[in-house]
C-alpha cells in the first residue's frame, strides 16, 4: 500500500508541474513569446523564399570630393568645353542596382531612367566606374546635358553599377533618379547611414497593422475558445503578429543598409 501511495504521490506532483506550465500558457507568459518568435521566423521564410519582386535602387555616396571651391585661389584650372569653369566643382559616386529577387530585363523599363541634380545643375561628365557582372549597364550622357540615362540587358538581384559624375555645385546638392519599373514603380532612394528615430518611425506602420489584425483575431477567436485551449488561440495571435509585423517591415521599413558597391 505504501508503494501505491508513494506512486500516487509521484504521479500527483508530475501532474502539478503539467498544469503549472500549461497555465503558464494559459496566461500567455510562454504562448506570447513563443508564438512571436515563430511569426518573425514565418514572416522571414515568406520574404526569404516566396516574395519575388523588382526593387531599383539607389544610393549617393556620402563622401564627395571637392575639385574646385568658387572665390578661393587656386593654382588648378578646369575647362569644360572650351570654357574655364569658375563655379564650384565636386565628384560623386551614385550606386544604382536591383536590391530585388525579380530579375529587371530592360523591357521592364516602362518610363526612361534619367539621373540628374534636383537643382538643374550642371552635370560636366559621367561615366561608369564598375559594373557588376553581366549586368551590361550603359549610361549615355553628352557635353551640355544635365540629364544621364541609363540601359542594361538584364539585372539580376545586387546587380548594377556605379556612376561617377562631376558636376556644378557643392557637395550639397541632392540628386534624383526618376523613371518607371513594371512591378515595382519609380526607383528606390537608399541611404547608406542608419537613423534610430527614422528607422522607429519607418517602422510604426508595420507595428499598427499587426497590432490591429491581433487585436481582431483577439475578439473574434480567442474568446469563443475553451478555457483550456486559450493558450492555443494566444499563441495564434502571436504568430500573426510576428509574421505581420515582419511582412510589414520588409515592405514599410528602413531603407538604409550598404550597398553592393561598398559604401
Amino acid at each position: 500500500m505504501s508503494g501505491d501511495n508513494q506512486g500516487g504521490q509521484a504521479m500527483t506532483t508530475q501532474k502539478t508541474k503539467w498544469q503549472k506550465f500549461a497555465g503558464l500558457f494559459d496566461r500567455g507568459i510562454v504562448a506570447v513569446p513563443t508564438g512571436f518568435i515563430l511569426g518573425l521566423l514565418g514572416g522571414w521564410f515568406l520574404t526569404v523564399h516566396y516574395i519575388e519582386e523588382p526593387k531599383l535602387s539607389y544610393a549617393i555616396n556620402p563622401i564627395r570630393t571637392p575639385i574646385l571651391k568658387a572665390g578661393k585661389l587656386s593654382n588648378l584650372s578646369v575647362k569644360y568645353v572650351n570654357h574655364e569653369v569658375t563655379n564650384d566643382l565636386t565628384g560623386v559616386t551614385i550606386a544604382i542596382w536591383n536590391d530585388g529577387k525579380k530579375v529587371i530585363h530592360s523591357n521592364d523599363v516602362r518610363l526612361p531612367l534619367k539621373l540628374y541634380a534636383a537643382d538643374k545643375s550642371t552635370i560636366y561628365e559621367a561615366s561608369i566606374q564598375k559594373t557588376n557582372p553581366a549586368s551590361a549597364m550603359a549610361i549615355y550622357h553628352g557635353p551640355g546635358d544635365n540629364v544621364i540615362k541609363m540601359n542594361w540587358k538584364a539585372l539580376q538581384k545586387n546587380e548594377g553599377g556605379l556612376i561617377t559624375l562631376f558636376y556644378e555645385g557643392n557637395e550639397h546638392v541632392d540628386f534624383v533618379l526618376e523613371g518607371d519599373i513594371e512591378g515595382q514603380g519609380i526607383p528606390i532612394r537608399v541611404t547608406t547611414d542608419r537613423s534610430t528615430v527614422r528607422d522607429y518611425i519607418r517602422s510604426l506602420p508595420s507595428a499598427v497593422v499587426a497590432t490591429i489584425f491581433s487585436v481582431i483575431m483577439f475578439a473574434v477567436f480567442l474568446k469563443r475558445l475553451p478555457e483550456g485551449k486559450r493558450w492555443l488561440g494566444t499563441l495564434a495571435v502571436a504568430f500573426v503578429y510576428g509574421v505581420v509585423f515582419l511582412l510589414g517591415q520588409h515592405w514599410f521599413g528602413s531603407e538604409a543598409h550598404r550597398t553592393p558597391f561598398g559604401f
